[in-house]
């Protein structure tokens, strides 16, 4: 009984796989297939961050066009002018408002045009020359100018005391006086220390023409620019 039975299952079992397209044998040995498993994500690498490249030394010859104008900026604040663009055809007076302002010898003033003050009484008593400043309109805008090129410390030092603010307008104040007497000699100038922030530059200075001795500008670079950073001249 028991093997007819067996015989009926195996009958029906092989007219099973027949009809799927299946042999018994690969029902019977067929093994489940595994489930996928999850592809773990890429680990990624490491960032790391590049060294700075150094800058590499700059030529010396180029390097000194390009600091010959902070050299004439040098200059022009020892003539007081301090990189200002004056209006040389016209020319300004101060003037005291009133008789009471010229005795206190102080403000209320005036800027009048020279050639009608015509030396009045109340002529400023120093009979200065006033030239407009086409460039900047306070004292602020000028030093600020300087700081571009040199300390903040060196800048308030040469900045001169020869500007005048009036009225929204900025005047260049020549007095009595001789200006211009000392120079740096630009021709003279030579690097003699450089390296990729910092460099020394030597010049001769002149007073009237006549050799002062050797004066030293130490520049460094800061935030891309060049600055004066120290001054050395035992003759000013």
């Amino acid at each position: 009984m028991k093997k007819q039975r067996f015989l009926i299952c195996l009958a029906l079992l092989t007219a099973l796989c027949l009809l799927t397209g299946c042999s018994t044998i690969s029902v019977l040995t067929a093994t489940p297939t595994p489930a996928p498993t999850a592809t773990p994500e890429p680990t990624a690498e490491p960032t790391t961050t590049p060294e700075p490249t150094p800058e590499a030394t700059p030529e010396p010859t180029a390097l000194l066009e390009e600091l010959k104008f902070h050299l004439d900026l040098l200059n022009k604040c020892y003539a007081e002018t301090c990189g200002a663009v004056l209006d040389l055809d016209t020319s300004y007076s101060r003037v005291y408002t009133s008789s009471q302002a010229m005795i206190d010898g102080e403000a209320p003033i005036d800027v009048v045009l020279r050639d009608t003050s015509n030396r009045r009484t109340l002529t400023d008593p120093t009979d200065a020359t006033l030239y407009e400043i086409t460039n900047f309109k306070t004292n602020a805008e000028a030093l600020e100018y300087l700081k571009q090129y040199m300390t903040p410390e060196i800048a308030e030092t040469l900045f001169p005391n020869e500007f005048l603010e009036f009225d929204g307008k900025l005047y260049m104040v020549y007095g009595s006086r001789g200006y211009g007497g000392y120079q740096l000699d630009l021709d003279s100038a030579e690097i003699s220390e450089i390296t990729d922030t910092a460099c020394t530059v030597t010049l001769d200075s002149l007073w009237f023409e006549t050799s002062g001795g050797l004066c030293t500008v130490t520049f460094e670079k800061q935030d891309g620019r060049w600055i004066i950073t120290s001054i050395y001249d035992p003759a000013y």
